[in-house]
């Protein structure tokens, strides 16, 4: 599906120019990925000035854990050859590992602390970032 204003995070921006004296259309598609699955990109003709330059951007979306490889496709008016160019995302998960199954603390007495360390490691290819929410634990006002 194709998403008319997606976040930025999912996206990448290039140039597309035009060295000549005349104005110029391109029309930018995707050659396996045409119902915008993973990818998308700008659906309307771009038309570039004679001698500048305009940002297209491409967004990926992908819904699996793996390698989605297509090419996007820049077809200028009157260039018989159309322009091709790589374009590829890695579906990822955030997958981490901890050394504990539970914490247990056993008794304490009041007003003493005890410390129980454990290791949180990083399985995956992205970067994960975590936080302590102690409104989620039981009992956490007694």
């Amino acid at each position: 599906t194709y998403k008319l204003n997606p976040p930025d995070t999912h996206s990448k921006q290039f140039w597309i120019a035009n060295n000549t004296h005349q104005p110029t259309q391109v029309i930018i598609g995707l050659e396996c990925d045409q119902n915008f699955s993973t990818f998308a990109t700008n659906r309307e003709p771009i038309n570039i000035p004679p001698n500048d330059k305009l940002p297209v951007q491409i967004w990926a979306y992908p819904k699996e854990t793996q390698e989605y490889i297509d090419n996007l496709v820049c077809c200028v008016r009157n260039n018989p050859t159309p322009i091709l160019q790589p374009v590829k995302v890695v579906g990822v998960k955030p997958e981490f590992e901890i050394n504990i199954s539970s914490l247990m603390f056993g008794r304490i007495l009041l007003k003493s602390k005890k410390t129980e360390k454990f290791v949180i490691t990083n399985k995956g290819f992205i970067p994960i970032r975590w936080c302590f929410n102690q409104s989620s634990l039981d009992n956490s006002d007694d």
